[in-house]
């Protein structure tokens, strides 16, 4: 009975820890693509703002 209970432990921790690897995994997969958004974002303003419009936004942003 005491070997079971021990396996039971030992499975619900290994548990545990395939939880946090996948948390963690979709927390990566998560911030990458909103990284990617961002850059996509950034590229479009670029190539629509004039670089007037751009300072004018960095000055709002900064104050």
């Amino acid at each position: 009975m005491e070997d079971h209970h021990v396996f039971c432990q030992a499975d619900v921790q290994e548990s545990k820890v395939d939880a946090v690897r996948l948390c963690s995994s979709g927390v990566a997969v998560y911030c990458l693509a909103a990284k990617q958004n961002a850059k996509a974002l950034y590229a479009t303003a670029l190539v629509t703002a004039n670089s007037d419009k751009l300072e004018e936004i960095e000055s709002d942003l900064k104050g």
